[in-house]
């Protein structure tokens, strides 16, 4: 038989690696929430579900991080994009920043709801500051999220029902 798809969340390592091949950004893994499935002896069962909870506190240094890398971001999506800088930015222009950073946050090019969910954040959040801030939302964000924070073992049974089809 097959294992089960699993979901977890990325170590220390894979994180900062994530972030460096990704978007050229440097972190320190051991500035990162400590490894959920490692080295107490316990981790390692299949039952283990507490290990990849995001409590408050880990959340919390993924916030901080999410924000020091969007801001370092930041001077290349205003040179490469200067139209998200206009107010209102065009939407097309805002679809295509979503449409790149978010593919490569997600590992996958985004769902048209996903990219309609995080243009519609950049929309509200330009309306209460300037495209430099939105466009930082957005990319926190996305560096926030479980499409980026977890690695996943999805997808479909094959027709012959043995095998799965991962996306």
């Amino acid at each position: 038989a097959l294992p089960p798809r699993r979901v977890w969340r990325l170590s220390p390592v894979q994180y900062a690696h994530t972030l460096e091949q990704l978007f050229g950004q440097k972190v320190d893994p051991a500035t990162l929430p400590p490894d959920p499935m490692g080295g107490d002896g316990y981790a390692f069962f299949d039952t283990f579900a507490t290990g990849s909870v995001v409590g408050e506190d880990v959340a919390e240094i993924f916030r901080t991080t999410a924000e020091k890398v969007a801001t370092a971001l930041l001077p290349t999506v205003e040179k490469e994009r200067t139209c998200l800088m206009t107010k209102p930015a065009p939407g097309a222009c805002v679809d295509d920043f979503v449409g790149t950073y978010g593919a490569k946050a997600f590992r996958r090019k985004l769902t048209d709801d996903e990219t309609k969910r995080f243009a519609t954040l950049f929309a509200e959040a330009q309306t209460k500051w300037d495209g430099r801030v939105a466009a930082r939302v957005v990319l926190e964000s996305l560096l926030q999220s479980p499409r980026f924070l977890y690695r996943t073992e999805l997808g479909a049974d094959a027709a012959t029902g043995k095998r799965i089809a991962l996306t």
